[in-house]
């Protein structure tokens, strides 16, 4: 489940703190019993439920492109120009652009859910 702080966040960026008292129980929504009135005024719970998709999409995409940004840079060092080209493994440059594309050929709205980093079909080298 994603929390109200994130869903918070991705309706309003500047939100960098969130100063309530959150009431959860098992299978029903958070409930906000205090509300900072700093933060503006308290989202309705349809607002909320609009926003929860959308933030729990973008946090997948923001895993998901960190995933792409380790991989890419874990074959750094085999890209350089100084790099001996006979230990340069094939189709490297290939590889690393398939990486540079893979976010923009997911859908979000069909990742998973929880997400599974490992389980999404990577580019292989």
């Amino acid at each position: 489940m994603i929390s109200l702080f994130l869903v918070l966040q991705y309706m309003n960026p500047a939100v960098n703190s969130f100063t309530a008292r959150v009431q959860s129980l098992p299978d029903q929504p958070e409930t906000i019993l205090e509300w900072d009135s700093s933060l503006g005024p308290q989202p309705t719970q349809a607002q909320i439920d609009a926003a929860n998709p959308l933030a729990k999409s973008a946090l997948c995409m923001t895993a998901i492109r960190a995933e792409r940004d380790r991989r890419i840079a874990a074959t750094d060092y085999q890209a350089m120009p100084d790099y001996p080209a006979a230990k340069r493994p094939a189709g490297l440059d290939a590889y690393r652009n398939a990486l540079r594309d893979f976010p923009a050929t997911l859908d979000p709205a069909t990742v998973p859910w929880p997400l599974d980093i490992a389980a999404l079909n990577w580019p292989g080298l």
